[in-house]
């Protein structure tokens, strides 16, 4: 989780009143993408989010 904090990029982000949700995109080399959803409850980003969805993208050549 550190380190798609780190690297990552900001893919998305939604509010609801629920709290925020956000997510971010860790590019694996030329091998795809790993997009990972955090929700902050109640929207407080000081709190450490709790990790909802991982949605990986495997790049393939297509001959």
């Amino acid at each position: 989780m550190g380190k798609v904090f780190a690297d990552g990029a900001e893919a998305s982000s939604k509010s609801s009143r629920y709290g925020i949700g956000v997510t971010k995109a860790l590019k694996l080399g030329n091998s795809g993408t790993v997009n990972i959803g955090f929700f902050y409850e109640a929207g407080d980003l000081s709190k450490s989010p709790r990790m909802s969805t991982i949605i990986p993208e495997i790049a393939t050549k297509i001959k």
